[in-house]
């Protein structure tokens, strides 16, 4: 199956996201570059200002992958102090390997103090358990408002949810790219 990807003016790898509408974030417009406008303008408009968006690309291995209960992946350092991460959107691209994985929780995106703060779909089941290449587009969210100490000066990291337990017995690596600003407080 081939799936239509774009790529906006700023250089990030975008599609649509998909489903019926009230899956779309809110205020989602057709034209992707609209989007990514619409996002700037809000985040630059935030105390201190949003800066320049921001694009990281990180390799998880299977090895990260089987121990990520343990041993979240950071996806973007922490900024230093007075800062705050402000995480978009998330790309995945599963790239299967020889045997799917046992997938009981979901992979997710969160501050490295865990706190489940950030929400969006997760990336488990329907995804590491196939025995095909996989590739999602989601838009991210916090569940707040939430104590500053939750997100400042914290890292962005790949988790898998607690109390879901590892996954297991697959062998194919995972491309997690992720858009982001980096806000500084007053």
């Amino acid at each position: 199956m081939t799936i239509p990807v774009t790529t906006g003016s700023l250089g990030l790898l975008l599609s649509d996201p998909g489903g019926p509408d009230h899956h779309k974030p809110r205020g989602w417009a057709a034209d992707l570059d609209t989007n990514l406008q619409a996002i700037d303008t809000a985040v630059s408009g935030l105390s201190g200002g949003g800066g320049a968006l921001q694009v990281a690309r990180v390799e998880v291995t299977s090895a990260q992958l089987l121990a990520l209960v343990e041993t979240p992946v950071v996806l973007v350092a922490a900024p230093g102090a007075g800062k705050v991460l402000v995480p978009i959107s998330v790309a995945w691209q599963y790239k299967f390997g020889t045997a799917p994985y046992d997938a009981p929780g979901s992979a997710t995106v969160d501050y490295s103090s865990l706190a489940g703060d950030i929400s969006g779909p997760g990336i488990g089941s329907g995804c590491l358990d196939q025995s095909s290449n996989q590739f999602n587009f989601l838009a991210i969210s916090l569940n707040g408002p939430n104590p500053q100490s939750t997100a400042e000066n914290l890292a962005l990291v790949l988790a898998n949810e607690a109390g879901s337990g590892d996954f297991s017995q697959g062998d194919g690596t995972l491309t997690v790219t992720i858009a982001y600003y980096v806000v500084t407080l007053s």
